[in-house]
């Protein structure tokens, strides 16, 4: 469904990377044990760079 939308869009499709994978664990403990989307940092949950 996803990548059905990016490519009407005609973007790359999204492939799941370990990378990826693993920011998004390390988001989903930072989210679950602050209950905020700031980061431990102080910066926002918008700022992290996945790439």
């Amino acid at each position: 469904m996803l990548n059905g939308e990016r490519e009407k869009a005609g973007v790359e499709p999204f492939i799941m990377t370990e990378k990826l994978e693993d920011a998004a664990q390390q988001r989903a403990v930072e989210t679950f044990v602050l209950r905020d989307h700031q980061r431990p940092n102080g910066t926002g949950s918008g700022d992290c760079n996945f790439a």
